[in-house]
């Protein structure tokens, strides 16, 4: 079976490749969409994702050995399987990347230069025989991480030319999306920062996503290798000159006349017509594309490695907002595993997630496990909460994936200890999972 896999990748590898011309890769948007033919041999582990997320946000796990080895037996404790170490987030690494040096000068987060916390995480787990998996997370994905604003990002200062290394490369090497006034940022409210996306049809985005992978896993002994919601583009960006020509283009190939290009700048979701409901499809193919593109990459270093997505929510949201079409993932054969982010304060919420008709189509592809929300480190999630999403998960024969690693082991408000009550009470729940029989 492996065989046949390697041969299916390799005949397919070099039609996906973009050429090196100015509207590279746009000619053949909506083109690429491989089906399933295989299916992957699942471990323990794989057929029953019990997972946590580690950040490098608002945690301490990366910042010394100790810390690592200490969550790590946390979490073999609490009777999870799997863990999701960050590795690319704000243009940074937690391993050090020559990718990433040859792309922005910076090869690994300055917090953790003259170590490899990535690589100690591995390292401890097969010390201590732990017996974990462990899938890098690839945070970031497309987003592009100028700082908290664009003054700061502007002023340049000695701390933060670390940070906005990857941005400032990515600006010059002119791989941004721009939005239909010339703006190559958008400034989030929620999160008070300043972000951009790379283009998804620029081959300089491909080069350095491809290069990334390959360094990752012929550096690292690794699982899998995860996407999130993150690999995406905000509708309101997508509006460059190159992407213009090639949606011209793929008009053309769908036969679609009588179409103004200079209206381009108007044509979101919100817009009801047919051109500007093919422009949302162009641009997310282009995504998706990409996508596929990344985790046939990862197969071809090691066809046993899972590849998982892991989108926010529902599909229909994704789609039109952040031009990711997740569900086309689960039905190529380079996705393994769906983690739905259920991040809901109900039960009901929650259930509305796991029971959406993409993710009940999904199951028919890939293993479906789902994602929780464990709070904020100053407020966690009521641990009742948690054991009835668990519940719910696993009528459902899924698994359960926490996010994120500081706020499912927060200490007690009070003591400032160790919760035991809330973690023996995962810990039974935990233990009450099996995976599916199929």
């Amino acid at each position: 079976m492996r065989i046949i896999l390697m041969v299916f990748l390799l005949a397919s590898c070099l039609p996906l490749r973009f050429s090196e011309e100015t509207t590279a890769g746009n000619e053949e948007a909506g083109t690429f969409r491989p089906e399933r033919t295989t299916q992957t041999n699942f471990t323990e582990a794989q057929r029953l994702r019990k997972g946590v997320w580690f950040s490098t946000v608002d945690s301490q796990v990366f910042h010394s050995k100790e810390n690592i080895e200490a969550a790590l037996k946390a979490v073999k404790s609490l009777g999870l399987n799997t863990v999701y170490p960050v590795v690319w987030n704000k243009g940074l690494t937690t391993f050090p990347s020559e990718a990433v040096r040859r792309f922005s000068g910076q090869a690994i987060h300055p917090q953790f230069e003259g170590r490899d916390p990535l690589a100690e995480m591995i390292e401890a787990n097969k010390r201590l025989q732990l017996g974990l998996e462990i899938i890098p997370w690839f945070e970031y994905g497309l987003k592009v991480y100028f700082g908290r604003s664009m003054a700061e990002f502007q002023q340049a200062a000695p701390a933060n030319k670390a940070v906005s290394a990857f941005a400032r490369a990515a600006l010059q090497k002119g791989i941004l999306l721009s939005t239909s006034t010339g703006q190559f940022h958008w400034d989030d409210r929620i999160s008070r920062a300043s972000f951009g996306f790379l283009n998804p049809a620029s081959p300089e985005t491909r080069r350095f996503l491809e290069e990334f992978v390959d360094e990752l896993f012929s550096k690292y002994e690794l699982d899998g290798f995860q996407l999130d919601d993150h690999f995406s583009v905000h509708t309101r960006f997508g509006y460059n000159n190159s992407l213009k020509l090639g949606f011209r283009e793929y008009l053309a190939q769908r036969n679609i006349s009588k179409y103004d290009l200079s209206q381009t700048s108007r044509l979101s979701y919100r817009d009801r017509t047919t051109q500007a409901r093919v422009f949302v499809d162009y641009r997310a193919t282009l995504i998706t594309n990409l996508a596929l593109q990344v985790a046939q990459r990862v197969k071809l270093k090691n066809s046993d490695t899972v590849v998982q997505i892991s989108p926010a929510g529902q599909s229909g949201f994704s789609y039109r907002n952040w031009l990711q079409n997740w569900p086309s993932y689960t039905t190529s054969p380079y996705f393994d595993v769906l983690v739905i982010q259920a991040y809901r304060e109900d039960v009901y919420g929650f259930n509305s997630v796991i029971d959406a008709p993409s993710v009940r189509v999904s199951r028919n592809s890939v293993r479906v496990s789902a994602g929780l929300f464990a709070g904020y480190r100053s407020s966690p999630r009521s641990v009742t909460l948690l054991v009835a999403q668990i519940r719910e998960a696993a009528k459902r024969g899924m698994g359960v994936n926490f996010f994120f690693y500081d706020t499912l082991f927060a200490p007690h408000p009070k003591t400032q200890q160790a919760d035991t009550i809330r973690l023996g009470r995962l810990r039974e729940e935990l233990k009450r999972l099996s995976p599916p029989q199929k």
